[in-house]
């Protein structure tokens, strides 16, 4: 028996010492991480060392790299970010600098290389809410805006609804919650349509003041946002049972993570039940 087992070990052992195991490529020690939009008043870059797990961590580092120059260029004008000792970002105030579809280029000189990337800024859209019905305890009503002209439409619609009671019920698109993100691909004609937005009316309520936040995000920002929150909801559990999310960079020059842009529309709505 002993025999037999020393066999297989040896079969297993030759099998093993054919496999090519390359190394994993190594990590940038740099991370960047920036979304600009027009209705911000402040356009804020943040700059951060990488560390790994045997790493020593200066207690005072704050991980963030306080020596850049820090550059946003459009097309006619520049801008220089100085850091912000408090929020340890670099920032600027955004006085009309950041615009609808305008494209926009990070530049940021360290010691030893230089880091870009670019953001095309999404068109400007106004939602509207449209064929509101109240029946019994339920209200549905949709809520549409144009597509997109030249660039891909990436959305996200942020919903809520409070009543003049202490009950809360939430809002729903369908069978899902008040967040919801969709494309332009995913609607025919010139209009983007959001059918099924309902809630549920409490008793006693006389009235609903419905919420939404309306953001249109370039690619790199939608595909960023989208799996940091697959990430931040994931339990413990979950953990051990879900494949890895492998988020998506754009920095060019040796550094982790994204520039990316969006544009906020905020409705605000109330209706007589």
């Amino acid at each position: 028996m002993r025999r037999y087992l020393f066999l297989l070990f040896c079969f297993i052992s030759g099998l093993s010492s054919c496999v090519n195991v390359e190394d994993a490529p190594d990590i940038p020690d740099t991370s960047v991480y920036s979304m600009i939009s027009p209705q911000d008043t402040l356009i804020e870059v943040f700059l951060a060392k990488v560390y790994r797990r045997a790493d020593f961590i200066p207690l005072d580092s704050g991980k963030y790299i306080p020596d850049a120059k820090v550059y946003l260029f459009s097309k006619t004008d520049s801008l220089e970010l100085k850091l912000n000792r408090r929020t340890k970002k670099y920032d600027s105030r955004n006085a009309e600098f950041i615009k609808n579809g305008e494209t926009y280029y990070l530049k940021i000189y360290l010691e030893n290389k230089i880091l870009s990337a670019q953001t095309r800024v999404p068109d400007k859209y106004t939602p509207v809410i449209t064929d509101i019905s109240v029946s019994d305890n339920l209200a549905t009503l949709s809520l549409e805006w144009s597509k997109s002209g030249d660039q891909k439409g990436l959305y996200r619609v942020l919903s809520s609804v409070d009543f003049d009671t202490n009950l809360l019920t939430g809002f729903f698109w369908g069978n899902t919650g008040g967040v919801l993100d969709t494309q332009d691909t995913y609607f025919k004609g010139e209009k983007i349509i959001l059918t099924d937005g309902n809630f549920i009316i409490p008793e006693n309520a006389t009235k609903a003041d419905l919420y939404f936040s309306h953001y249109s995000y370039d690619e790199a920002g939608y595909n960023f946002i989208r799996k940091l929150d697959v990430i931040q909801n994931r339990t413990e559990f979950l953990k051990h049972f879900e494949a890895p999310v492998f988020l998506e960079y754009n920095i060019d020059g040796g550094a982790i993570g994204v520039f990316g842009s969006f544009s906020n529309y905020e409705i605000r709505k109330t209706i007589r039940l």
